[in-house]
Formats: C-alpha cells, structure tokens, sequence
C-alpha cells in the first residue's frame, strides 16, 4: 500500500496580512459579538506574541511529514507560493488515481453526526481495505482544518493518527 497526502491551502493567513482596516472592523465586530477570545487571538498574532494559527498549521503538517520523511502534494494558487519558502517536502507534481478513494476532511468535519472518534475509525476502515487491495491511500486535508492545538481541535488528532496508521501500513 502507498499513502499519498494532498493538502489544499485554502487560506494562508488567519489575521496576518489582514491590513489595518480589516483588522480593526474584525476586531470590533468580534468585541461586539463577545468574541473575546478571537480578539485576544488575532491581537497577540499580529503582535507576533502567537504564530498565525492557519500558517502554523502548514508548519504542523511540513513537520509532520519531514518527521516521517514521507513527501506530500500541496494545492497552492499562485499568490501562495511566496509564502511557502518554509516547507521542504512538497510535490509538484499530482496524480490522483481513479481507483483508489479520496478521504478528505471534509466529508467528515462538514457532517455533525459525525464526531472526530468516529471519523478516525472510519478512515482507518478505509486505510485498512486499500491495504487489503493492494490500493493507493490518498488523504486530503485543508491546512485551515488543521489550525489550533490539538486541545482546541480534535481533528488534528484525527489528522495525526490517520497518518501515522496509513504509513505504518505501508511496509508491511
């Protein structure tokens, strides 16, 4: 079996690059709707007293992926690119199967039936019959998906475990 992940970076930045404008009229849009913590958040970003939480998810997912030293597909428009410099093990090139199923995110964070422990068994099911079948495993998470620690998102949990499962298959 061959895992292959493909990341789409759907936007880079959750408060950096947001300009002074947008970052005041957000701030106080959140104040006024009790979001303090968001505020808090996007405050110390910009302050560069906490990572951008969107950036640093691509960060997680390059580290975990240099860590395994398994290479990864990451979807960028153009306009992305320069922020990239960071990232050490991406593809360019990307092939996607007919064959072989797709999981991506969000069919499962999009569906509230479904919980985080209930999405990592299913994706294990499906990790475990393409190893069956002899089929490439293909994943696709959304960077801001992966944004936050862990405590704050359970589905970088999902996220983690899945990958670590699907390439300790691999050599079997």
């Amino acid at each position: 079996m061959v895992t292959q992940c493909i990341y789409e970076l759907d936007v880079p930045f959750k408060h950096l690059k947001e300009g002074l404008l947008k970052f005041v009229w957000r701030s106080l849009k959140d104040l006024s709707d009790g979001n303090y913590a968001l505020v808090k958040e996007r405050l110390n970003t910009h302050l560069r007293k906490r990572r951008d939480p969107y950036y640093f998810a691509m960060w997680r997912i390059d580290d975990v992926h240099r860590r395994l030293k398994k290479p990864y597909i990451l979807l960028v428009s153009a306009k992305q690119v320069p922020y990239l410099n960071y990232l050490h093990a991406m593809e360019k090139i990307i092939r996607i199967p007919e064959t072989t199923p797709l999981v991506t995110d969000t069919t499962f964070i999009a569906n509230p039936k479904i919980t985080p422990e209930d999405a990592l068994r299913e994706i294990k099911q499906i990790i475990d019959t393409c190893k069956k079948s002899d089929k490439e495993y293909i994943s696709l998470w959304h960077s801001s998906n992966l944004a936050g620690s862990p405590e704050e998102n359970p589905w970088i949990n999902v996220y983690l475990e899945s990958m670590q499962y699907a390439i300790s298959l691999e050599n079997d």
